[in-house]
């Protein structure tokens, strides 16, 4: 018996190593030395009653893991670099398991590359009555039986092991974006956003600044615009602003300051990223797209001014939900011809009136979104 815990603590010892060895934080390659020497001395000691049956299967066990975490198949790898490196709080998960090198090498073969085209409204044709082709069953999930009082639906289906919504906005003329009563200092949960401006759907909205990852979800990113009010003008960098005009046209922009989309006629907007489809065409993406795998929000607009609004749940392990090339092969499949991703993970979240539909899970696994500082409304 106490060889067999011998060599569960030398597995798992020799498991630190090779995790501490490749790590990008210096204390955990100097741990890793430090253990490599306890180890030695473990094996020295106890050299003749290590090798068994027990051992040989205890190892195997250890080998897989570190197969798994550095062999040649980069599933896993992809998965915790991409999905890490994109969020505001947790991008010490992939440095703790790998170095600067293999971070960079795994985020240049999962990547997006953005149209550099710009949109063309003249695409969009907002109508109040939809023809639809019978024998296409996306189409006919969104039409069918579609009544004229009906001025929204759900639908709910799963992509893979996650639950996923797709709210179908008619009228794009009654959306708009909503603030928290907060903004600037901290965000509001959006389930309270809703029930304040009495809105029948609503998602959350644009990407924030999260300093030192406090979470308080007041700062909006880039360029905001509520209502024909400016709320921000940041500069936007590499993000871009998805905004609707008072028809509900709903545009993508890239480099634009909030006073030139007013001059547009956009007034509603957000900052976020990346542009799933823009005319129609999806956006190139390589492996995961480079944003991982989690929780998602997006929204696209048919050619027939018809919104879609899309949050695909995480698991409970928060290791489930769906990259961006997925999020946007479900909008495309819908008849989206534009579309972005708004902010996901923890934000992404779903509420029909005053009830939240979706179920998110935050950084402690549990069940709860966080505040943030918009969301996109649908208000009759």
């Amino acid at each position: 018996m106490k060889y067999r815990l011998l060599n569960i603590i030398i597995s798992l010892l020799l498991i630190l190593i090779v995790i501490g060895s490749n790590s990008s934080y210096a204390i955990f390659n100097i741990i890793a030395f430090l253990l490599f020497i306890i180890v030695l001395l473990l094996v020295f000691k106890a050299r003749e009653r290590l090798f068994n049956t027990f051992s040989i299967f205890i190892y195997l066990i250890s080998f897989g893991v570190l197969f798994l975490l550095y062999g040649p198949i980069s599933n896993i790898r992809d998965f915790l670099i991409t999905t890490s490196m994109n969020t505001m709080r947790h991008q010490y998960i992939a440095k703790f398991f790998y170095n600067e090198d293999t971070i960079r090498n795994t985020l240049d073969k999962n990547f997006y590359i953005e149209s550099n085209d710009e949109m063309d409204n003249s695409l969009i044709n907002i109508t109040n009555s939809f023809t639809y082709d019978k024998n296409n069953s996306f189409e006919r999930e969104l039409f069918d039986s579609l009544k004229e009082t009906e001025d929204y639906r759900i639908i709910r289906f799963k992509h893979k092991n996650s639950n996923a919504y797709l709210a179908i906005i008619y009228d794009p003329s009654k959306i708009e974006v909503a603030l928290s009563k907060y903004a600037l200092n901290s965000g509001e949960y959006v389930i309270d956003m809703a029930r304040r401006l009495n809105a029948r759907v609503s998602i959350n909205g644009g990407r924030f600044i999260d300093p030192a990852g406090s979470s308080l979800g007041g700062n909006p990113e880039g360029v905001t615009i509520v209502n024909g009010n400016i709320i921000t003008d940041y500069d936007c960098y590499n993000l871009a602003i998805v905004g609707f005009n008072k028809d509900g046209v709903m545009s993508l922009h890239k480099h634009k300051s909030a006073k030139e989309l007013l001059d547009e006629g956009v007034f509603n907007a957000v900052t976020s990223i990346p542009i799933l489809i823009l005319n129609g065409e999806k956006t190139y993406m390589e492996g995961n797209g480079g944003f991982g795998v989690t929780a998602r929000t997006a929204i696209g607009q048919r050619k027939d001014g018809v919104v879609l609004m899309l949050v695909i749940d995480t698991n409970d392990l928060r290791t489930g939900g769906a990259t961006i090339s997925e999020v946007a092969d479900i909008l495309y499949n819908y008849g989206a011809i534009n579309a972005i991703a708004l902010d996901g993970g923890t934000s992404s979240v779903m509420i029909e009136k005053d009830k939240m539909i979706n179920t998110p899970i935050n950084a402690s696994l549990e069940h709860k979104t966080r505040p943030i500082p918009t969301a996109i409304i649908y208000k009759k």
